[in-house]
């Protein structure tokens, strides 16, 4: 009942914050690198390639995204993308970025991979504009640190790193959001019992 009490108050503008151990995964922001990261390592996944489209990332509208599937009904989007690339500069830069980065892939521990895409895409300003900012960006900041524990446990690339991840998300294993509040911080906490005690 956290998240409906949380929506109540803040609806009547008193900041709540809610105490949670799971709901990583579901934040946007998380949602959008781990569809970027997906499609680096196979960019036929057309649910991932369509969820990085319509970020503010891309900028794609769903009129765009219907345009392009329009363009090929039949086969994945990433074959009607490169279709459309050779008439729309968009959509050329886009698959230029992305081999870019996919090269970066092949060559670099999946953390450093992580910040080469979080500064070219100026991942960190973006969510830092976005509603509780802080708290996604404490959620960006928090998947690199995974990323970094990942590779020091001798495990390597890309490719682990995002089967990691979805054996996490198989196993409905969740981890939790970034803790982005002080003990002093001027909000009503909603938390377990356990937690309150």
């Amino acid at each position: 009942w956290g998240n409906t009490v949380a929506a109540v108050l803040k609806d009547c503008d008193i900041p709540a914050h809610v105490e949670s151990n799971t709901g990583y995964f579901s934040s946007y922001e998380i949602q959008v690198i781990l569809s970027m990261l997906r499609i680096l390592d196979n960019p036929l996944q057309d649910i991932p390639l369509l969820a990085v489209l319509l970020s503010p990332v891309c900028g794609f509208s769903a009129d765009d995204a219907a345009k392009l599937r329009l363009r090929l009904p039949k086969g994945s989007l990433y074959q009607a993308l490169r279709l459309a690339a050779e008439e729309d500069a968009r959509c050329a830069g886009f698959l230029h970025m992305t081999a870019r980065f996919r090269r970066l892939a092949a060559t670099m521990p999946s953390d450093r991979l992580l910040r080469c895409i979080f500064e070219e895409l100026h991942m960190e300003e973006m969510v830092l504009a976005m509603r509780d900012g802080g708290a996604q960006l404490a959620n960006l900041r928090l998947l690199l640190e995974y990323a970094r524990t990942y590779e020091r446990a001798g495990y390597r690339g890309l490719s682990g790193f995002i089967r990691y991840i979805d054996r996490l998300q198989e196993q409905r294993s969740d981890l939790a959001p970034a803790a982005v509040l002080s003990e002093s911080a001027n909000v009503v906490r909603i938390m377990s019992i356990h937690h309150s005690k």
